[in-house]
């Protein structure tokens, strides 16, 4: 729920904005914070995470019910109503082309430079307490992202097969992030960017969905109060989360989403807000976000290479804050 489309989307997420231009809705696009309350950093998934644990600790486990709007995580091949605004198909129509197509596995220094002034483009900044779940608004956030299809299973079992399209490279962060924290092991999210990040892009190690999940992993991560007196067991007893684990169930529900910019047909920066669910003895749920570089590469759409993308800020979906911050509502193609 981020003020999904650009000022000059206008009302067709389909159409795209103009190159270089396509900020979230209520963005001036000459200011924004990059302080680390909640959008601005570099490697969001790990910041959110460890942000989200010092709240979960600090001022109690806060729990919800699931979102009956989306249930428990989208299904392996889409489905799903649009919202009451009809959807905008994405995938209908390429993103408009303002500088050479089809520069798969190249980058020339102009472009480079263009994509740069995208991925560090300013988002909103909101506290870490947007991030817990809290009302959901009665605005509407303009119109839905139809999120595509991807048929096919690739590396890492990543599904992909995503079309050519703004709409697929988000279909395709999302089956990334969803594969690597989903995994619950380090391991498993080293296999995921080792499969689908760029020469130049994030690694095994400086991944923002490695650092996530090892801040989900360490004794040091403070998990012990999901388990401990502030998740409301009675004897406050610690498990093996105080010790650390090699496996942590989670589950991580894809909700809305926005664009930050595109440079012509092969490169787009797609944001994703997630729902995250953590359970070790109760159930945690928090909304966190994700923005990557994402490149074509001849068949398929792969976080490209460069610096982490400046974030957006995370934020609980569909809440005031989620469209203050630009997104709008996903919805699984049909």
């Amino acid at each position: 729920m981020t003020n999904r489309t650009s000022q000059q989307d206008g009302a067709a997420v389909a159409a795209g904005p103009a190159h270089g231009t396509d900020l979230p809705r209520g963005s001036t696009g000459s200011t924004g914070s990059t302080g680390s309350t909640g959008g601005g950093g570099g490697a969001l998934l790990g910041v959110a995470v460890v942000g989200v644990l010092l709240i979960l600790v600090g001022v109690g486990l806060t729990l919800a019910p699931p979102r009956s709007a989306v249930g428990s995580s989208p299904p392996a091949v889409p489905s799903t109503p649009a919202g009451p605004t009809g959807p905008v198909d994405p995938a209908a129509s390429p993103p408009s082309v303002t500088t050479p197509a089809s520069t798969a596995g190249r980058r020339v220094p102009q472009q480079r430079q263009e994509e740069d002034v995208v991925a560090s483009r300013p988002m909103p900044s909101l506290p870490l307490s947007s991030a817990t779940p809290g009302p959901v608004s009665t605005r509407d956030p303009g119109p839905v992202i139809v999120v595509p299809e991807c048929p096919d299973t690739g590396p890492a079992g990543v599904q992909t097969g995503c079309p050519h399209t703004r709409a697929g490279a988000l279909a395709q962060l999302i089956a990334i992030d969803r594969a690597a924290l989903q995994s619950g092991t380090m391991a498993g999210a080293r296999e995921v960017i080792a499969a689908w990040a760029l020469p130049g892009g994030p690694t095994t190690t400086s991944w923002s969905g490695v650092h996530a999940m090892a801040s989900l992993l360490s004794p040091d991560r403070r998990v012990q109060g999901l388990t401990g007196a502030s998740a409301g067991t009675s004897d406050g007893a610690a498990s093996g989360a105080a010790a650390g684990m090699s496996a942590v169930p989670v589950v991580l529900t894809p909700v809305m989403g926005l664009f930050k910019g595109h440079v012509g047909d092969d490169f787009v920066v797609p944001c994703v807000g997630y729902e995250l669910a953590i359970t070790i003895t109760r159930t945690a749920r928090v909304g966190v976000s994700d923005c990557q570089r994402m490149a074509w590469d001849g068949d398929r759409w792969m976080i490209g290479g460069g610096p982490e993308p400046v974030q957006a800020p995370n934020v609980w979906p569909d809440s005031d804050a989620a469209i203050d911050a630009g997104f709008t509502d996903l919805a699984w193609q049909p």
